[in-house]
């Protein structure tokens, strides 16, 4: 593994198909050569190639014949997985910046809180957008007890 790892060598690492599918295959289960080759129909160099550049860029690990993910590997995933999220969203979030709803920078309605609640499904989607806006706001209490206008009152 190299002393300075760049983010480039991990987009570098993921950057086909098949090493993304081997990547996500290692996350959610230990596995070994044999049943990941076969899973991906690619020949012992193309796996080998793909296998020592995740290895390199730190995402896995190979112990006792089988590979697994380290815990940079770990976090990689799991951004990742965010990242899956915001993909299948996507024309909901392009909905949100043709809105434009928030013309002032410095304040944030009660509209555009109530829009994302109703349009976006997900949590963390929801946390990143606002989390910028309003640092303050645990995403938790737009569907806790208060209510997305509320909130906003809150604050201000």
């Amino acid at each position: 593994m190299k002393d300075k790892l760049l983010v480039t060598d991990v987009f570098k690492a993921l950057g086909d198909e098949n090493s993304f599918g081997l990547f996500n295959t290692i996350c959610t289960s230990c596995t070994d050569s044999q049943k990941l080759m076969a899973a991906f129909v690619l020949t012992k160099r193309q796996f080998y190639d793909r296998m020592n550049c995740l290895r390199s860029s730190g995402l896995v690990k190979r112990q006792r014949g089988k590979y697994d993910t380290t815990s940079f590997g770990q976090i990689i995933y799991s951004i990742l997985k965010i990242a899956e999220k915001a993909t299948e969203r996507r024309w909901k979030l392009q909905a949100l910046d043709m809105m434009n709803l928030s013309a002032n920078e410095n304040s944030l309605g009660a509209d555009y809180l109530k829009i994302i609640d109703i349009l976006l499904d997900d949590n963390e989607i929801k946390e990143i957008l606002l989390r910028n806006k309003i640092p303050s706001v645990n995403i938790r209490e737009l569907h806790g007890n208060q209510r997305s206008t509320e909130i906003v009152q809150s604050i201000r």
